[in-house]
């Protein structure tokens, strides 16, 4: 009887803490908004005029399109960011 007692100790703590590691894990539709909602912030400030075109509320209304080669790359690198997360959602 005490063998079966501790197995089931034992069984029961293991389902414990997977269940607990399984809490853990941020769920993946969350972090696809997450991300999709740092875009869409992050689009409006890149690309004022497109955005109001779409009817999107602006933060400020007082800014176009920064069109240089440094601001062009930076965004390419937040967009390269942004793919990077979205690869390993799984």
């Amino acid at each position: 009887m005490k063998k079966i007692s501790c197995g089931v100790l034992i069984v029961g703590s293991l389902l414990i803490s997977l269940f607990a590691f399984a809490l853990d894990q941020p769920d993946p539709a969350s972090q696809v908004t997450r991300i999709a909602d740092a875009y869409v912030k992050a689009y409006i400030e890149r690309f004022p005029e497109n955005a109001a075109f779409a009817g999107m509320t602006l933060p400020h209304n007082d800014r176009f399109l920064d069109n240089s080669v440094a601001a062009y790359r930076a965004w390419e690198q937040r967009e390269d960011g942004w793919l990077n997360e979205l690869s390993k959602i799984d």
